[in-house]
């Protein structure tokens, strides 16, 4: 079912684009002194490279927790339109003003916004109209009603109503710790055949919020759904370390003069060194050390080993500036070289915490099952933490990742975390 959402989305935005194409055309036409004619139209016709670019940096957006929240779209498509121009101006520059002209490229981006999102509100009104709603039927006790009750008011699940009757519902939600009794099991084999989606409560969890929920999954979960390779889609190791190489290379080309600044900053605010080094847990567990530039006091841990806070003391001036851009993190491209590292993955914690989060978080060491990366999805989903809470909540976000990795969601949380360093969100 939810595939079938993304495909319309897709399908939407496709012709939104492919409409905002025609229509800048037209209009350029008017100011450029030419009739839009079926000859002109062809002569012009690489325009139309807008609409697979226009549909892949709006893939995202099609997560129902995403396509069914206005505000987000909005937020998705203003971003897409953003990097539409910045592309548009990095081929300006190398193709120059005749081949792409100025005009055209606001009109049909400006169009293609605004499509988009007159096509998002249609279908978002049409899906959420009770003839098109989800029916959904849960197999489980109070406390797993209570559960899917509250995934039913978040903006993911807007397409969604609740049912007791198991025989009306197109789709049933069988809870983790429900007994399967070889009755229920031939009920639901039943429902299947007529069409109706089984799912389980944590897979409805992770669909909506796009985390593993810890507590809802036990250790069958590990070995079916990550060490089996359930559900992931990892392209080949090859493809992934080439692009990872390539990756690193050109953010050490770029980032090596703001690196140098930095540094220097750093040396006149408070002395050497510049860089430290620091132990992190790797893939599998191996230990490896990665270069940082250094954001606080030469005595911050004089007391040993601890987790930042929020306004911690210990940072420094310059180093509160280089938490914000992530800066401080560039030379960790350097681990990324030597095969410690990827571009995207779990954050490498310190080896001094993790015989702690081990005990006290279940399925912590899953983690491990890839490398760390420069940045990942629990980066980019939540804020800096100094507490298991938090911990248990990054882990949920890298489980997800773990499973669900691909070229796709990596692309996903490059972009994402641009957007960040930006906006200078990070601590």
């Amino acid at each position: 079912m939810q595939r079938d959402r993304y495909l319309g989305l897709l399908v939407v935005d496709a012709l939104a684009a492919a409409v905002a194409v025609i229509v800048g055309l037209y209009t350029w036409s008017l100011t450029a002194g030419f009739d839009l004619t079926l000859a002109t139209l062809a002569s012009h016709a690489g325009w139309f490279v807008v609409v697979p670019m226009w549909a892949l940096s709006l893939n995202g957006s099609r997560h129902p927790s995403i396509a069914f929240d206005i505000t987000r779209t909005a937020q998705v498509i203003a971003q897409a339109a953003a990097v539409m121009l910045g592309a548009y101006l990095a081929a300006y520059f190398v193709l120059g003003a005749d081949r792409l002209p100025r005009l055209l490229a606001l009109y049909v981006v400006w169009a293609a916004a605004w499509y988009t999102w007159a096509g998002r509100l249609v279908a978002l009104w049409l899906l959420t109209r009770r003839t098109f709603a989800r029916l959904v039927a849960l197999v489980g006790d109070a406390d797993d009603m209570a559960l899917l009750q509250a995934l039913l008011v978040t903006p993911g699940m807007a397409d969604a109503r609740l049912t007791h009757d198991q025989h009306e519902a197109t789709e049933i939600v069988v809870s983790t710790s429900t007994k399967l009794t070889a009755e229920r099991t031939d009920l639901l084999l039943r429902r299947h055949e007529a069409g109706v989606v089984v799912t389980t409560l944590a897979d409805l969890y992770e669909s909506v919020h796009e985390r593993v929920p810890v507590d809802r999954v036990g250790h069958e979960w590990v070995v079916l759904h990550l060490l089996a390779g359930g559900g992931s889609r990892e392209v080949s190791p090859l493809l992934i370390r080439a692009l990872d190489v390539a990756g690193a290379v050109a953010l050490l080309a770029v980032a090596a003069v703001p690196i140098g600044l930095a540094a220097v900053a750093v040396v006149v605010e408070s002395g050497w060194p510049a860089f430290y080094t620091q132990v992190r847990v790797g893939q599998d567990g191996r230990l490896f050390r990665i270069v940082k530039i250094r954001s606080m006091r030469n005595d911050a841990e004089r007391d040993g080993a601890q987790w930042s806070s929020e306004a911690d003391p210990r940072v420094t001036r310059v180093g509160r500036w280089l938490r914000m851009t992530h800066l401080d993190e560039l030379p960790n491209a350097w681990a990324v070289l030597r095969g410690h590292m990827s571009l995207v993955g779990p954050r490498p914690e310190r080896p001094e915490f993790v015989p702690m989060l081990q005990q006290q978080i279940p399925l912590y060491r899953a983690r491990f099952a890839v490398k760390p990366g420069l940045t990942g999805w629990a980066q980019v989903n939540s804020d800096y933490g100094d507490s298991i809470e938090a911990a248990v909540t990054k882990l949920e976000y890298d489980l997800y990742y773990v499973r669900h990795r691909s070229l796709m969601l990596n692309l996903r949380i490059l972009v994402r975390t641009a957007a960040r360093m930006l906006g200078m969100r990070g601590r």
